[in-house]
């Protein structure tokens, strides 16, 4: 839903040579179409040098195939009948017209390489209708169409390629791809604001499965490993471009907090069977105080004596500042070895 800078500096950084995306806002679209810029050297700081350069790509039709040539199960495109003693045999037409789509979409591009996307949102489901037909499409059309060169490729070898041609890209410089706008005045924005109680709960979920990871790997709790995965899972699933973002329904919403809580439960039992591997079988169960940025914590606030556990998962030490909601009193901070200043 649109690009930033950032995050291709940071491709950059970790040694990606190219990105490739299909959404971007419609004016921008037309105009590289027409331009022949949809191909690019994206420079989102140019004082790295070419060490912050990626080559940027922009897919022709989104992440779809062209028009007619969806071959999965519920599509009605027309598959490619290459058999000369049945009726519907029309593989010289259906060849023809991919061919067509192809060099109609290698003019919006710089070289004589293009990529011809074919699936989309939930394809693939019978994936063998696919390939099927795409082997009859590389198949004739290399035999009935001299110009072209039809083949089953990758985003790697399609950069190799359209590098070794030479060509002189236009440059993106300091820019990122925001705001989107998929239809005339509707803007795709907020993702970063959106869903604040979401967005703090999968930080904080993700908090806890870098410390449940460590203390499973290091006490060697097998027994917790199930446990591990659903924390794994859920972090996974809220990482969605319609989680994370913000962008999904409210009902939606719902479910991922769910999942959320459920996992913090889950790193809670973790946290107690590492306690009573490592102190004895009667170590008190683990709580979390969850709720502490609304200044809430039943356990602090109800008991007249309670232990925190702040532990530091990181490979070296860290100041930070740990924060309790306490009715107003006095109160006396103990440690292992006496007295906390």
């Amino acid at each position: 839903f649109g690009h930033s800078s950032e995050v291709a500096l940071q491709f950059a950084d970790m040694g990606y040579d190219a990105v490739f995306f299909g959404r971007i806002d419609r004016e921008d679209y037309r105009k590289r179409l027409n331009d022949q810029t949809l191909e690019m050297v994206w420079r989102p700081d140019p004082g790295l040098g070419p060490k912050g350069d990626l080559f940027a790509g922009i897919l022709y039709n989104l992440y779809m195939p062209p028009d007619g040539f969806c071959f999965d199960v519920f599509c009605n495109d027309e598959p490619i009948m290459d058999n000369p003693n049945m009726h519907g045999n029309n593989v010289d037409q259906r060849v023809s017209s991919f061919v067509y789509h192809a060099k109609m979409w290698a003019n919006a591009y710089r070289t004589n390489h293009v990529m011809v996307t074919m699936g989309g949102d939930f394809n693939y489901m019978v994936a063998s209708s696919w390939f099927v037909n795409m082997d009859k499409l590389i198949k004739y059309g290399n035999e009935f169409h001299s110009d072209v060169n039809i083949l089953y490729s990758t985003p790697s070898c399609y950069v190799q390629s359209v590098q070794k041609a030479n060509i002189t890209w236009p440059v993106k410089d300091r820019d990122d791809f925001f705001p989107y706008s998929s239809y005339e005045g509707k803007y795709w924005t907020g993702y970063y604001t959106s869903r604040p109680t979401l967005k703090y709960l999968a930080h904080k979920v993700n908090q806890l499965l870098m410390v449940s990871s460590s203390l499973v790997t290091f006490l060697k709790l097998d027994c917790a490993k199930n446990g591990l995965f659903f924390l794994e899972r859920v972090v996974a699933l809220v990482q969605h471009h319609d989680a994370i973002t913000g962008t999904e329904k409210q009902h939606v919403a719902d479910d991922y907090t769910v999942y959320l809580q459920e996992a913090i439960t889950t790193a809670e039992h973790i946290f107690t069977k590492a306690f009573r591997k490592f102190f004895g079988e009667h170590y008190r169960h683990q709580h979390f105080c969850m709720k502490t940025n609304i200044s809430e914590c039943k356990l602090s606030e109800e008991r007249s004596t309670f232990m925190v556990h702040v532990y530091n998962p990181m490979g070296q030490a860290v100041d930070t500042e740990v924060r309790l909601p306490l009715p107003y009193g006095q109160y006396t901070v103990l440690g292992q070895k006496g007295f906390i200043d």
